[in-house]
């Protein structure tokens, strides 16, 4: 089974189009794929992150945050993205 990590930039909902026709979820089944879910735990706007506006703080801050969030994530999915890079049926 192939693995689509799906990356949110905020703590909310993923949605599959802009219409939010379709929530998401992490370890759901999207087209024949299983999805893995990456987003930060918290808003990054309290950390002076937002669309539009930046400090140099708020992005050393949110990048150090998706940084750890990475290898948590790697981490804790190791087992499945080896599996789905090998093709191996574990």
């Amino acid at each position: 089974m192939a693995t689509l990590i799906a990356i949110g930039a905020d703590p909310f909902p993923l949605f599959r189009d802009i219409y939010a026709s379709e929530e998401i979820v992490d370890g759901s089944t999207l087209a024949g794929a299983r999805v893995l879910v990456v987003k930060p735990a918290e808003d990054l706007k309290q950390l002076g992150v937002d669309y539009a506006v930046a400090t140099d703080e708020g992005l050393d801050r949110a990048y150090a945050l998706g940084l750890e969030a990475g290898h948590r994530f790697a981490e804790t999915h190791t087992t499945a993205l080896e599996t789905t890079t090998t093709g191996s049926q574990a």
